[in-house]
């Protein structure tokens, strides 16, 4: 790391600032410059107030207020050339005595306030995260009054000197009885405590307070404990006039009066034991306390404690308090070998609840404390979650107050539950056995996004937009939140940012996304106010956006339409109308209208193919984007009708983008459609029809490119007769120049039933899909089973040999009868020669499966893993399984009363 140039970050030639108790500083952290220093004199006793403000977003600036235990110029004789951030710690405690401190995460104020004595005082700005930022410090320092000396009585005066007093007569006693002392409440007493102010008494029922004197013989932070209550009782601490109150605590009921006080001096402290707002006369027992507290774990980023390698469960406690000598706690530990479910436990000290608001950090080395997973459960409770951690990885915790005068005594454990090579949590979002829900999983670069469901500060439901960009723990994160209702969806990646709609109080609106709580925002308001534009087919060409979006028209009748692209992510720009007077003024291109079901498809970088009712009824049409023009043509695939484009396909040939597509055309419905050229203009184009059945339909459907050839499922002929094979696998060789006609892979299913091929899905160049041979297994007839195509050949996966022993049968049903149940609609999801499905048999319940295929051609073997995550015949149901960089995502319930449907993943 380059040594920074900046000066302010050491004591050595640091001048004082001058500073008459108001003060505004205007600092600046660039990249390599971590920390500035800021000498002060304060004239007398006071109250200081620093307010830290205008921090750059993705930065963080903390402030930490020092005093010094010795006259500076022999402080800078012992540290003065060292910078402070390299400073250890013996080197600071012999030195200096930190006051108070403001650490809140991201770019949020810091606002700290602390009483100084006259001096000199240290204020230290540092930047634990960020590139680089300004910022500004406004200091204020307010007197705190000394009382002066009570007036006496006006003495009488005697004679002037050098003049003849005047006779008179000597005035006598004034008659009447002497008034007494005006009666006033009786005081209460103040018992001392022991020596170790620790004491046991009882409140009886005819009394409402006690007081106690402590003495406190160093300094330090104190602990004050008012417990083992039979009945509500509260405790005041005051200053040693008895009457000056530093901190009153009132929790309900029996519950304890707990409390820390940074920095207190050295003296004496009445503790001030008051009958409850809830106990009228109860006789109140009650134990009383203070204790001064040691600091056992490293309060410096740069040298957290370690707690060597997580394996057996970890139990550390401590305390942090704002202000104090301990204002925040930094551990770290690693993993080993494996990949594994930890679950962390911020709770009170000793079996207690925490009696302060404490929050947690988890973040990875190649995090900062305010990059990685807050958590962060208002109050005083306790902080509970859990998730994923990498292997081989080392993590820090960061323990902190949320801010002032928070404070508590807790106890950290960890626990950690190696998964090897098997299926773990992500993050456990809802605590407690509740469900997330976890949805909607799409990647945006090395980023993974997904939909939860969450509640919001006063325990309300919501939904919220996460993150992860590794599967784990830490890297998981809440990037936004939305009400309930928001329905989240059409989440699109174009370049490095999540393109999404969402309802909110702007109506259903196009959202955006780049990942951070700040880069969450709403595009545009289409239909200004609450009513809604409802975005639809959100489709990325190159760097641009392409959506229509679908208004109500007031009067009834037809909804309005509008086509709009996106460019680079800041221009938008509408391109067509259904409302022929806005196609009039503002001179677009066409009017077009759109059916929910009508994909868009980007080919190249360009073009956007997609269909919709045009002049010539149902068409297809292309946008071509050409620096900042974009021309709108239409083809009719069938002269006088509609055409019906669906199953948009982009296949590359010669290096050239082209479109394959299903449509109506004169030979029959469902055509397979390949077009070589588009030039704009009605029917002015070159395309190819394969016509698969004569004069019949072809019902094509699910068009898949593997490696330049792309299979689908049609009706057609034999190649040797006009006999109809029902609906079956066929292929087309893309690469061969002369377009060769679609050719019948295999008549899975013989005769004129058909196999009906489903699931059509690409696994590394071959193709794996599932169809019925009409085999009757154990009774039912027709079942489906597991099918692979490639350039040799079509087999039953259930026919070929397994290489870890493991049939693709489970007893004599293939374990695959009730696959399309289990899957929805959705296709496999692959990583590599692998594919993974939620398969169904009465042993396991619904369970995640993974197929692995090993070898070529005909020496194709398999290998099959079924991971049983909820143990027994129930099953975990897994769904919305989604291949992401390498990890499988999914959405489970292990069963398990600590989590329910829950965001999973696995390493592909």
């Amino acid at each position: 790391m380059a040594r920074d140039s900046d000066k302010n970050n050491r004591l050595k030639g640091l001048k004082q600032t001058g500073f008459n108790g108001s003060l505004r500083l205007q600092g600046k952290l660039p990249g390599n410059d971590f920390e500035d220093l800021v000498r002060l004199n304060v004239s007398q006793s006071s109250n200081l107030d620093i307010a830290v403000t205008k921090i750059a977003k993705r930065n963080n600036v903390n402030v930490e207020v020092y005093t010094f235990k010795k006259p500076f110029n022999q402080v800078v004789r012992q540290i003065g050339k060292i910078d402070f951030r390299s400073l250890r710690g013996k080197q600071k405690n012999a030195n200096l005595q930190r006051i108070a401190t403001g650490t809140k995460g991201s770019n949020s104020n810091e606002n700290v306030s602390t009483t100084v004595e006259g001096g000199e005082v240290l204020l230290r700005f540092f930047r634990p995260s960020g590139k680089g930022t300004n910022f500004t410090a406004d200091l204020t320092a307010t007197p705190i009054a000394v009382p002066g000396p009570i007036p006496g009585p006006t003495p009488i005066p005697g004679p002037i000197p050098g003049s003849t007093p005047i006779p008179g007569p000597i005035p006598g006693p004034i008659p009447g009885p002497i008034p007494g002392p005006i009666p006033g409440p009786t005081p209460v007493p103040v018992t001392q405590l022991p020596a170790n102010n620790s004491t046991t008494g009882q409140l009886e029922s005819g009394t409402s307070e006690k007081r106690y004197r402590a003495n406190i013989g160093a300094a330090g932070d104190y602990q004050f404990n008012l417990t083992g209550l039979n009945a509500d009782a509260n405790l005041q601490i005051l200053a040693s006039d008895n009457s000056t109150v530093l901190r009153t605590l009132s929790n309900p009921g029996t519950e304890s009066e707990r409390v820390i006080l940074p920095n207190l001096a050295v003296g004496s402290y009445v503790l001030r034991v008051l009958r409850g707002a809830s106990n009228a006369s109860t006789a109140t027992n009650f134990g009383l306390n203070a204790v001064r507290l040691t600091d056992g774990v490293s309060n410096d980023l740069a040298t957290p404690k370690n707690l060597g390698t997580l394996s057996t469960p970890i139990s550390q406690s401590n305390y942090v308090v704002a202000g104090g000598l301990s204002p925040v706690d930094y551990f770290k530990f690693t993993t080993g070998n494996s990949r594994g479910f930890a679950r962390f436990e911020l709770t009170g000290a000793g079996n207690t609840s925490l009696f302060g608001d404490l929050d947690i950090d988890l973040y990875s080395d190649a995090q900062t404390p305010d990059t990685g997973l807050t958590a962060n459960t208002p109050g005083n409770q306790s902080e509970v979650f859990g998730g994923t951690l990498a292997a081989n990885t080392t993590y820090n915790v960061r323990v902190r107050p949320k801010g002032t005068p928070d404070g508590s005594a807790y106890s950290l454990n960890i626990t950690f539950t190696p998964r090897n090579n098997q299926p773990s949590i992500i993050r456990d979002i809802a605590q407690g056995g509740g469900s997330s829900n976890a949805r909607n999983f799409t990647a945006v670069g090395n980023l993974a996004y997904f939909v939860a469901d969450t509640t919001n500060t006063q325990g309300g439901q919501q939904v919220s937009l996460w993150s992860s960009s590794g599967g784990t723990l830490n890297s998981t994160l809440r990037i936004a939140d939305f009400a309930q209702t928001a329905n989240l969806g059409q989440f699109t990646a174009v370049g490095k940012q999540l393109y999404f709609t969402a309802t909110t109080a702007s109506g259903n609106e196009l959202w955006r996304s780049d990942g951070t709580r700040q880069g969450t925002e709403l595009v545009a308001d289409l239909n200004p106010g609450a009513g809604d534009s409802k975005p639809t087919e959100l489709t990325a060409v190159g760097n641009n956006l392409f959506f229509y979006t679908d208004i109500a028209s007031a009067g009834g009748g037809l909804n309005t339409q509008r086509l709009y692209v996106l460019k680079n992510g800041t221009t938008l720009q509408q391109l067509t109308s259904t409302n022929a007077a806005e196609v009039a003024a503002n001179g677009l291109l066409t009017q077009v209208r759109f059916d929910s079901d009508r994909s868009f498809t980007e080919v190249g970088d360009n073009s956007l193919y997609f269909a919709g009712d045009g002049d010539n009824g149902r068409q297809l049409f292309r946008a071509l984007v050409s620096g900042s023009t974009v021309t709108l043509g239409e083809m009719a695939l069938k002269d006088g009708a509609d055409s019906n484009p669906t199953n948009l396909v982009e296949v590359t040939e010669g290096g050239t983008s082209k479109l394959y597509l299903v449509a109506d055309t004169a030979f029959g419905s469902g055509e397979v459609v390949r077009i070589e050229d588009f030039t704009p203009g009605f029917n002015a184009t070159k395309f190819t029809i394969f016509n698969l059945n004569g004069s019949n339909d072809a019902s094509a459907s699910q068009l898949t490119n593997v490696g330049g050839q792309l299979y689908f499922s049609a009706i057609g002929t034999t190649p040797s007769s006009a006999n109809n094979v029902g609906n079956e696998l066929y292929r087309i060789n893309t690469t061969d120049p002369s377009g060769t006609i679609p050719t019948l892979v295999a008549d899975i299913n013989s005769g004129s039933g058909g196999s009906n091929p489903t699931k059509l899905t690409n696994v590394n160049g071959r193709l794996v899909f599932v169809a019925s041979d009409g085999t009757n297994t154990s009774g039912t007839v027709d079942s489906l089973s597991l099918w692979i195509a490639d350039s040799t050949g079509t087999r039953k996966l259930s026919t070929l040999s397994s290489t870890n022993g493991r049939p693709l049968t489970d007893g004599s049903a293939p374990f695959v009868t009730n696959i399309t149940d289990s899957l929805d609609t959705t296709p496999f999801a692959t990583v590599g020669d692998s594919f993974f499905f939620a398969g169904t048999n009465a042993a396991v319940g619904s369970e995640l499966r993974k197929i692995t295929l090993n070898g070529t051609g005909a020496a194709t073997t398999t290998t099959l893993v079924s991971y049983d995550i909820l143990q027994g015949t129930g099953g975990s149901s897994p769904r919305d399984i989604t291949a992401i960089g390498g990890l499988i995502y999914f959405v489970a319930n292990n069963g398990d009363s600590a989590n329910g449907n829950e965001p999973w993943s696995i390493l592909g």
